[in-house]
């Protein structure tokens, strides 16, 4: 072959176009998936926060003794006296079913939309982790989303 020929052949720009948006599209689709998840994640914690303040409110019911659970007192009589403030909240969708256990189990999401991350299904309850362990043991995808709304009913209540 001749030197131009072989110049030639270097210098020719055709299929690059083809090389350049494929890689832009798997990067689009990546980024895409990374916003579902957000999304995901901030929608979640949207809802859980309305269904919580409205549980809330809706168990207050404008009461100057909020003591007791509900005004009818049945069987379950649950006075919050012993506790010092009560707290509503939204438990997992994936908790046990009728799990008596007293674990307030977080809601999860996935950053990540279309793959499972491996250590979803291995990991610990994440209820027993300390926050600053989880984060740099086992990373922080996904994410947890615990949401309360609360009262104190005396003035030992957050002493700890």
């Amino acid at each position: 072959m001749k030197k131009t020929n072989i110049r030639k052949i270097i210098e020719n720009e055709k299929g690059i176009a083809t090389m350049e948006s494929a890689l832009l599209l798997t990067i689009f689709v990546v980024f895409m998936t990374y916003c579902i998840g957000f999304f995901g994640v901030v929608h979640s914690g949207i809802l859980n926060s309305i269904s919580a303040r409205a549980y809330t409110f809706e168990t207050f019911r404008n009461r100057s003794n909020l003591t007791y659970f509900r005004d009818e007192l049945g069987t379950q009589s649950l006075h919050y006296n012993k506790y010092g403030f009560r707290a509503h909240g939204i438990i997992s969708e994936k908790s046990p079913v009728g799990a008596t256990d007293g674990q307030w189990y977080v809601t999860e999401r996935t950053i990540a939309q279309g793959k499972e991350s491996p250590t979803v299904t291995n990991r610990r309850n994440p209820n027993q982790l300390d926050q600053a362990l989880r984060r740099e043991t086992e990373g922080a995808n996904p994410v947890w989303i615990k949401t309360t709304y609360g009262i104190c009913l005396n003035q030992t209540c957050g002493d700890g």
